[in-house]
């Protein structure tokens, strides 16, 4: 069986309503679809995201101190083809308050039963500009990502420390108030071990806000 591959991006999704539907990528039966999603909030509550549906959460980071908070929320399902574009359901609402962004990706060759990945973890930091995240796998031939959102004003993108070479998948919400950058990278990894995650590092963001992530 070939290693598990990015079979399609999906077109990111921003809104500050609290309802919006980021569409889902080109797909097959069995793939495994993964939608990550960034949410910002102001200093007085945290952001929180959900979809509804058959969708489960993978993992997630949350930084809840610090001028702008965040959350980086990875959800997956299996699919048996023809999935509709989901509705993630995200607080507080308000272009003032908060932006949120997500954006689905499909992936093909993975296994057709049982939960289809390992080594999942989080961090969070508030007031600075990188994030670390940890990956571990025990088997060969998996494909690795690391999702990271900065909660407000990056004005020229993110970028890894180049564990992760494959080209970056980035969504981002350049709207005016609090604004959110959401940032997705992947990787072929073909060992097992640990030490497989990296550093995401956003330029030009604001001071004082919380940075969110997951791998």
């Amino acid at each position: 069986m070939a290693s598990p591959s990015i079979r399609t991006v999906g077109t990111a999704s921003f809104d500050t309503t609290g309802s919006f539907a980021p569409v889902v990528p080109t797909h097959s039966a069995n793939d495994i679809l993964l939608c990550f999603v960034g949410s910002s909030a102001n200093a007085s509550v945290t952001p929180t995201n959900s979809i509804g549906g058959t969708w489960a959460l993978l993992q997630e980071g949350v930084i809840a101190s610090g001028t702008t908070r965040s959350r980086c929320s990875v959800w997956w399902k299996r699919t048996t083809g023809g999935e509709s574009d989901p509705t993630v359901t995200a607080t507080p609402t308000g272009a003032t308050a908060v932006h949120h962004s997500a954006v689905i990706i499909s992936v093909q060759n993975c296994i057709t039963s049982g939960n289809p990945y390992e080594g999942a973890s989080n961090n969070a930091t508030a007031a600075a500009s990188t994030i670390a995240l940890t990956l571990t796998t025990t088997t060969t031939d998996t494909l690795g990502f690391l999702a990271a959102h900065h909660a407000d004003n990056v004005a020229t993108g993110a970028t890894n420390d180049g564990s992760f070479t494959e080209p970056e998948q980035i969504g981002t919400d350049n709207q005016t108030g609090i604004d959110g950058f959401l940032y997705v990278s992947d990787k072929t990894i073909g060992a097992s071990g640990s030490g497989k995650g990296g550093t995401v590092t956003f330029t030009s963001g604001g001071t004082g806000v919380g940075i969110a992530g997951a791998a």
